[in-house]
């Protein structure tokens, strides 16, 4: 299982995605994309990246994605100190 991180905000010049990196993108469009490395092998995806398909594919789920929101809101709404670490 991934390690924890931290959310961290959109520098003005963007952000690059290496090659070697796998990322979950909202884009402005509403639109999600999942960005992979090129795999030699399905045995071969890491973890990390298999949770951020399957984070894809619920996603399509509206029931999913509002339990999730609201998990999110309410897990940090009484202590901001306690919230993802916004760098």
């Amino acid at each position: 299982m991934p390690k924890p991180g931290s959310i961290k905000k959109q520098p003005d010049d963007g952000t690059l995605v290496d090659a070697n990196e796998a990322a979950l993108v909202f884009g402005e469009d509403g639109e999600l994309r999942l960005i992979l490395p090129d795999y030699e092998d399905d045995n071969d995806i890491p973890p990390g990246a298999l949770l951020l398909a399957a984070v894809l594919v619920r996603a399509e789920d509206e029931n999913w994605t509002n339990q999730m929101s609201a998990f999110l809101l309410e897990h940090y709404a009484d202590d901001e100190e306690s919230g993802p670490l916004l760098q």
